[in-house]
């Protein structure tokens, strides 16, 4: 699906399976989901005009009534888009260089995620740690910190232990003072199987072995059909 493609590094790849799933979307609780992922997308490829385009559609659908909810897609909610408007913010201030803000929507995602997704909490709470000091706020992020590191080592997922890095990276850029988490989270991301590529984190998920919380896709799938990619989520 596209967010595993992002996940391998694939943008280009997300994106032209979302433009074959976007012709065939009718309902609209599956169009916030596309209109969300292909925001997400447009970021990732550094295009803010496209990204901001369809995430701000999916805004308009998420605040709505979606009407009838596909099983196949009834873990994507409110919470899930607060998740994609926040990687999104991240991206484009990553690659623009500007101060766009990421921890407001990371914060959202947290609140609102729904119980059983832990290891999404994991990786939001990385996501709106290393936003916090990005965004010049060591001190609201030092304790965001020490709780991205405690639901690291209670999750056991290589993707959310190896997320541990823009963590650390964010931290030793805003000053040596904020290092002190440097330690513990060095021992998590470097577990054995844990500090890994991006590609090598997915696979090491495994194919359909570890399923998340109802409605929820498993971790990885082996084969996306790229005339029907929803058909993975069945």
């Amino acid at each position: 699906m596209p967010h595993q493609m992002l996940y391998l590094g694939r943008p280009a790849d997300a994106l032209g399976l979302l433009g074959v799933t976007e012709k065939k979307v009718t309902l609209p609780a599956t169009r916030a989901l596309v209109d969300s992922q292909a925001g997400r997308v447009h970021a990732a490829l550094g295009d803010e005009q496209s990204a901001e385009r369809d995430l701000g559609a999916a805004d308009e659908l998420v605040a709505g009534d979606l009407g009838e909810v596909p099983e196949r897609v009834a873990y994507f909610d409110v919470a899930g888009h607060a998740g994609a408007r926040a990687v999104s913010a991240r991206d484009l201030a990553g690659l623009h260089g500007d101060h766009r803000s990421a921890s407001v929507h990371f914060a959202d995602a947290l609140r609102l995620r729904r119980p059983g997704f832990d290891r999404v909490k994991g990786m939001d709470r990385v996501g709106l740690t290393a936003a916090l000091f990005t965004e010049g706020e060591p001190e609201q992020g030092a304790p965001a910190a020490h709780q991205a590191l405690d639901d690291a080592t209670r999750v056991d997922s290589a993707l959310v232990a190896s997320r541990l890095n823009t963590l650390l990276d964010a931290a030793r850029l805003t000053g040596p003072q904020w290092w002190t988490m440097s330690v513990p989270a060095r021992r998590i991301s470097q577990r054995p199987g844990r500090a890994l590529s991006r590609p090598e984190s997915m696979e090491s998920m495994g194919k359909h072995a570890r399923p998340g919380p109802a409605n929820q896709p498993s971790r990885s799938t082996s084969d996306v059909d790229r005339n029907d990619p929803l058909a993975a989520y069945e």
